[in-house]
């Protein structure tokens, strides 16, 4: 590739870049983690159901903190999903200005500071989501074992 292609070859990758994650923050906004919730909320209505019979079942009380907690956890890994996406979109919006400006000035490193918060944020979603996930298994886990209990008395 030739020297004078290179700054458009830059420019259009940062506005291909740029595009990528405003469609991911959108899909941030727009998406919950269905599964994630759908079973949490079964786990919780069908929980809640039997300790209405029998509030004495621990592992079911348990299992309905744990729901919660993922729930809850998701909603929050959401909302920390949005706001990296939405810092990533400013980051990529104020470069492709600059760019526009001087792509002899242009300098990457400019930048570095507040993509790194954004990237952090991004590991606190990864961070989030797997909470979430591992509160869902531990309810599941309460739930089977009311039921191995029930079935062994």
């Amino acid at each position: 590739m030739s020297d004078d292609k290179r700054p458009d070859f830059e420019f259009q990758e940062l506005v291909s870049y740029r595009e990528q994650v405003t469609k991911n923050m959108e899909y941030s906004i727009q998406r919950i983690d269905w599964l994630i919730i759908a079973l949490a909320s079964s786990g919780i209505i069908l929980s809640t159901g039997i300790l209405k019979d029998n509030s004495k079942i621990p592992e079911l009380k348990l299992g309905l903190l744990f729901f919660c907690l993922a729930i809850m956890l998701n909603f929050i890994s959401q909302f920390v999903g949005y706001s990296a996406n939405r810092k990533l979109v400013e980051v990529y919006n104020q470069k492709i200005v600059d760019y526009k400006a001087d792509p002899a000035a242009f300098n990457e490193n400019d930048y570095k500071v507040n993509s790194d918060s954004a990237y952090t944020l991004g590991h606190w979603v990864n961070g989030l989501n797997i909470t979430s996930a591992l509160f869902l298994g531990f309810g599941m886990v309460c739930c089977l074992l009311y039921y191995y209990y029930q079935s062994s008395v």
